[in-house]
């Protein structure tokens, strides 16, 4: 799916903008933003760990999980209710995201009910009380890999503006919807006008000097 997008903002922004440049790959309660233009298009891509948008990184195995996950998915894919646009005549014209969370072979997360979650419940029980101790480290050394997972949303917006070079600032109240996002980094190349900036819930405008 970033394949395209790659090519064409990595393109843009190598050797362009430095900041942030070392900043972890995936730290929780940071986020990342990289947007550029081209003509009157600018396209975005948005990543973030997947503990600030839903609050966990593990595989979902409750109902609350599956509804977080459920209410983010909703939220992504309504951009306008993310990123506002200050002058511009802007509108949104394409979304892709990518679910760390996707359920393979078409199984959806509804297909698990209670009787499937006490079953579950049931096994991880005895295998608790196992007394192989090979069997036992083994397991320990499955939750640990587990653990140790990181997920990631990332999501592409594109958008058509009239009057690109209008744009004054660009808001980003998403980080008011996901609480979990402190601090979003931005990298931006805009009508030939590019930086970089750290925004946070208090202070989400992107100013276009």
């Amino acid at each position: 799916m970033r394949k395209w997008f790659h090519c064409f903002v990595f393109g843009a922004l190598a050797g362009s903008i430095n900041a942030n440049a070392e900043q972890s790959a995936h730290e929780h309660g940071i986020a990342k933003v990289m947007l550029v233009s081209e003509g009157n298009l600018i396209s975005f891509q948005f990543e973030s760990p997947a503990m600030n948008i839903v609050g966990f990184e593990h595989e979902p195995h409750a109902k609350a999980h599956y509804k977080s996950l459920d209410q983010a998915v909703k939220k992504l894919n309504q951009p306008e209710t993310l990123i506002a646009f200050n002058g511009g005549q802007c509108g949104f014209t394409n979304v892709e995201l990518e679910n760390p969370f996707k359920v393979e072979d078409g199984h959806s997360h509804h297909d698990h009910d209670d009787k499937e979650h006490a079953k579950h419940k049931h096994d991880h029980d005895e295998h608790k009380h196992d007394k192989n101790k090979g069997a036992h480290k083994e397991h320990k050394h499955e939750h640990e890999d587990s653990a140790a997972e990181h997920r990631e949303f990332v999501v592409e917006y594109q958008v058509q503006c009239k009057k690109i070079d209008d744009v004054k600032a660009i808001d980003f109240t998403l980080l008011k919807e996901f609480k979990g996002i402190e601090k979003l980094d931005v990298q931006y190349i805009l009508s030939g006008k590019q930086g970089a900036v750290t925004l946070n819930s208090g202070a989400y405008r992107l100013s276009i000097d």
